[in-house]
């Protein structure tokens, strides 16, 4: 699978995952807030002219970074980390 297909993949599921999962009281941890943390993230590596594959990484690490919200409110972020 190509990185390109990947990321549309994860981008994807992480969408489904907040519609479905993250209750809408969460005002701050929500998808727009995930997604603005990706965006800035990715910025801020190319910026430092990371490699493609470390821009992947990056990107991913940031689309999942509070899935773990759904599981877990203290502790959130190892269940990020396992998802």
């Amino acid at each position: 699978m190509s990185h390109e297909a990947l990321l549309e993949r994860a981008r994807l599921h992480v969408r489904r995952w907040f519609a479905r999962r993250i209750p809408k009281t969460m005002c701050f941890h929500d998808l727009e807030h995930t997604l603005t943390v990706t965006r800035t993230a990715k910025a801020i590596g190319q910026a430092m002219k990371l490699a493609p594959q470390d821009l992947v990484l990056l990107e991913l690490a940031g689309l999942f970074h509070d899935t773990g919200y759904a599981l877990a409110y203290a502790g959130h972020e190892a269940k990020s980390a396992e998802l």
